[in-house]
Parts: structure tokens; sequence; C-alpha cells
């Protein structure tokens, strides 16, 4: 069971609509990581101690690994409890594959700052995963951003 009477069950949600980087911005975002917060604490009966929410400015790249750092390090968290890591955002493609971009990610001529490219969070998923065993579930719910000079999109 995943209720309060059963196996713990830790979750780590992120959504982000508005970015510092006023050239970036989603839709639905806060209210698709709202609606995972309240199915699992309504309908899985999820203790709220044990849900942790970014939204908006609260969800900068320090912030989102600080988190993933937290869980690893949290004693409550036994091995092999589930995990929930929710992100719903923009992301990047990149050179080496996707990032996601946190509240203060930017763009400055082609330069990325402050982005969590997969490679990164794939690290720090690495080290919960030692720690607290591979029972973590990794969920994005992103809107991709295509910034290339080599793309050009049909006007619609």
């Amino acid at each position: 069971m995943l209720n309060g009477s059963g196996r713990p069950f830790f979750a780590l949600i992120i959504g982000i609509n508005t970015y510092r980087d006023t050239n970036i911005n989603t839709h639905g975002c806060v209210a698709d990581a709202d609606d995972i917060q309240t199915f699992l604490t309504r309908d899985l009966h999820i203790i709220q101690d044990r849900i942790v929410i970014l939204r908006n400015e609260k969800a900068t790249h320090a912030s989102i690994v600080q988190e993933i750092q937290k869980l690893a390090a949290n004693d409550s968290v036994a091995f092999n409890d589930p995990i929930l890591i929710y992100y719903s955002g923009s992301c990047q493609t990149i050179q080496d594959g996707v990032a996601l971009f946190p509240y203060d990610g930017a763009t400055n001529n082609g330069n990325w700052s402050n982005i969590l490219p997969d490679t990164e969070l794939n690290g720090l998923l690495k080290q919960l995963a030692n720690r607290k065993g591979n029972n973590i579930v990794r969920w994005s719910s992103i809107m991709c951003l295509f910034f290339s000079p080599n793309i050009i999109l049909p006007r619609l």
C-alpha cells in the first residue's frame, strides 16, 4: 500500500510556468504539478511531509539539485522506498541530448546557463539510486524549445 499505513512514498514535484528569462514561458505546468500533488495526497494518501513541490521561482537549478541530494541523504527514505521525480516545464535540445530548464535557466546568443542537462540529472539520479535503491520514477511533462539556426518552422 502507498498510504500512511504502508510503505513510505516520496516525491519531488517541479512545475514552472514563468522563467527569469522572459523569452521562455509555458502554460499549465504549475497546474500539472499541483494536480500530481493532489493525486498523491488525496487519491494515494501520501503524507504531505513526504512531498516537496517547487513552483516557478522556487525551481532554480540549485534548488532542484539540492532537493534530489536531500532525498539521497534523508534517513527517512529507506532503501527501495518509491520515489517520484516529476518535472513539468520547458526543456531544450542540446548537443548531448536534452536539458531541463529551471526557473533561472537562460540562453545568451546560444550559450546556455543554469540548465539541467540529462547527463547531470542522470548523475544525480544514479547517486540517489546508489543510496536509496532504483525504485525511482522520473516523469517529465515538457515543452521543448528548439533554438537552432538550421531549423525553419512553417508559419501556421
